[in-house]
């Protein structure tokens, strides 16, 4: 199920600000799972963009970084949403900038 892109800003430290732009994928077990997730779409979409806009660039150009990204979303929308069965989430375009 995707999220639809999402674009953010980034947590900074200085003057200049960078922006993340993310498409998110869920994988759910089956349809009925993924008409659940559609119908908290908004819900899962604020935790998404909140979890993303507490992140600097730095955190996000590696490879453990995106990870980790990856590890805490599973998490958070796993909580927001536990009878959906998250089995994995995917990022299928990340542009920090």
């Amino acid at each position: 199920v995707g999220l639809k892109e999402v674009t953010v800003s980034l947590r900074t430290d200085g003057p200049v600000t960078s922006y993340l732009r993310i498409s998110v994928d869920l994988e759910v077990p089956d349809h009925e799972k993924v008409l659940l997730v559609e119908e908290r779409l908004p819900h899962l979409r604020d935790i998404v963009i909140a979890s993303l806009s507490n992140k600097y660039a730095a955190d996000l150009r590696t490879l453990e970084g995106k990870a980790a990204l990856k590890t805490e979303l599973l998490r958070k929308l796993g909580e927001a949403l536990p009878e959906a069965g998250l089995m994995n989430i995917y990022f299928s375009d990340l542009v920090v900038q």
